[in-house]
């Protein structure tokens, strides 16, 4: 069974990293800019409740009370209805990326591999590319796939070598490569992190993984030199945000040990959202579901009565996330589905 990431510390994470304030371009603007300047989020949500109420069918509306709602759920359900992969804007693809964050947060890998697979291809020109391939590659990590999360962090390392993600993109590689025990050529990524970005905060993080890379090569000499320059820098220990992404690094690692001592394949869940005798019917439904940016699979199903099609959405590796994302259709639809395992 896979640990749970502490949700309050990736939270934390979310918000001093992942969900940098971009510049808004509504006439919320003025208000809202001036509130979350002043870290007065609960009055800024209660102003765009209170413009939705006057507007309920605004995407401006829509999109910011999605990004400022500090309830999950209701924020998903704003930023599905903003998302539209039609109309390839910033707004549709900043709402992808936050449904991206959510799922991150939820524990829900597959899913938020499917959303920044949707980003990549959607929005490659998107100045929030670097974000979504980071996301991409830290749920590849957590859920084992090391070779597929190398190949979005090397994406940033090579896109985007002047990103804020760029040191904590080959910091990923690093650690891909610590996983599958090439500690040589991590040593080498770290190495790029103090070398190239001494001001990121993954510095800090760097120099202790070089200390356990040397220390797995028995190069005692480098280990004990980079364990000093570290406690020498630092010698009050990191910051609050280093110790989150270090906590999530070792969630990370503990993942991935766990799942290279599984051999049999977890049962995995998804919801069924339709049976239709008409391909053209299902395809319609599974079409609206993707376009909100959820995972999605349409499977021919034979039955007595003939040949049916069954819409599928998400993958789970537990009922019980199955079911409480389930819930959180029906929610929005008002519709009955049921989960199945598959």
């Amino acid at each position: 069974m896979k640990r749970k990431l502490n949700f309050p510390l990736i939270w934390v994470v979310v918000f001093f990293i992942l969900l940098p304030v971009n510049t808004l371009a509504s006439q919320l603007d003025d208000t809202l800019q001036v509130l979350i300047k002043k870290n007065e989020l609960q009055k800024a949500l209660e102003f765009v409740t209170q413009y939705l109420d006057s507007n309920p069918e605004n995407r401006d509306g829509k999109f910011y009370s999605g990004k400022i709602h500090s309830d999950g759920d209701s924020s998903f359900e704003y930023l599905s209805e903003v998302i539209d992969l039609n109309q390839k804007d910033e707004k549709s693809a900043e709402a992808l990326l936050l449904m991206a964050k959510y799922s991150f947060l939820n524990g829900s890998y597959f899913i938020t591999s499917e959303q920044t697979k949707v980003f990549e291809k959607s929005f490659d020109q998107s100045i929030l590319l670097p974000e979504a391939l980071w996301l991409s590659g830290s749920s590849y990590l957590i859920t084992g796939y090391s070779d597929e999360a190398e190949t979005q962090f090397r994406k940033i390392a090579q896109k985007f070598p002047g990103s804020e993600w760029a040191p904590w993109a080959h910091l990923g590689i690093g650690d891909c490569l610590s996983m599958r025990k090439e500690f040589d050529q991590a040593i080498v990524q770290y190495r790029k992190v103090i070398e190239l970005y001494m001001d990121s905060d993954a510095f800090p993080l760097a120099l202790t993984s070089l200390s356990q890379s040397y220390s797995e090569i028995k190069d005692v000499d480098n280990a004990f030199q980079y364990f000093n320059f570290y406690r020498d820098r630092f010698p009050a220990g990191i910051s609050d945000k280093e110790k989150i992404f270090e906590k999530i690094r070792a969630e990370l690692k503990e993942k991935i040990k766990k799942e290279e001592r599984k051999k049999k394949k977890d049962i995995e869940y998804t919801i069924e959202v339709g049976l239709f005798s008409s391909k053209n019917q299902a395809q319609k439904e599974l079409n609206n579901f993707k376009s909100k940016g959820y995972t999605t699979r349409l499977v021919e199903v034979s039955k007595e009565e003939g040949v049916l099609w069954r819409v599928e959405v998400g993958i789970f590796n537990s009922q019980k996330k199955a079911e409480s994302f389930k819930t959180r259709l029906e929610k929005q639809s008002g519709k009955t589905y049921k989960v199945i395992s598959r």
